[in-house]
């Protein structure tokens, strides 16, 4: 499944630094609305003994923007046949042992930028990365567990963009408000 957008994709494109900065923010606003509402920041279609996937959830939502800013500063720094060389070859560009970041300093730069972000956020959720690995090995094992906790993944990242707009502005009074 490739459908990451390709924004600052290419050499000379604009920084991703701004970028990844944004995706933090949004993610650990989502979260820290979280903390001071006493729970997750939008409608959990989990129980309350099902918190460990709540938790994972919530992760799976926020760490979800930071691969996708890894990614583009990735193929900001690759040339697009050496990606699919790699990607051909079945390298995981996340593992430390990748040829791919022992050639290329920038690569392994953003990678180990993007696992201690994804540890942060992680611990933020309430889970330890053991925790969240074998989570995520439960869920790969039981289909229907998964779908539920992506629909969670997804409500949370929905609730995270909708808490990060503006307010609407007022509406004049007589134009479809409230009676007068």
């Amino acid at each position: 499944r490739n459908t990451r957008s390709a924004r600052g994709a290419r050499p000379g494109g604009p920084s991703q630094g701004p970028m990844l900065g944004l995706a933090v923010l949004l993610a650990w606003a989502s979260l820290a609305a979280a903390r001071a509402g006493g729970g997750p920041p939008s409608t959990s279609i989990f129980s309350s003994d099902e918190a460990p996937y709540r938790s994972f959830s919530a992760a799976l939502a926020s760490t979800e923007l930071l691969r996708d800013d890894l990614d583009a500063e990735v193929r900001a720094a690759v040339s697009p046949l050496r990606l699919m060389l790699a990607k051909a070859r079945g390298e995981r560009v996340t593992d430390p042992s990748s040829a791919l970041r022992r050639e290329n300093p920038r690569v392994d730069e953003a990678c180990r930028k993007y696992s201690e972000l994804c540890k942060g956020v992680i611990s933020d959720c309430g889970l330890s990365v053991r925790q969240f690995n074998a989570i995520s090995a439960e869920i790969s094992a039981a289909p229907p567990l998964r779908r539920r906790v992506l629909r969670q993944a997804f409500l949370d990242r929905v609730a995270s963009t909708v808490t990060a707009l503006p307010p609407p502005p007022p509406r004049p009074p007589g134009r479809g408000g409230a009676q007068e």
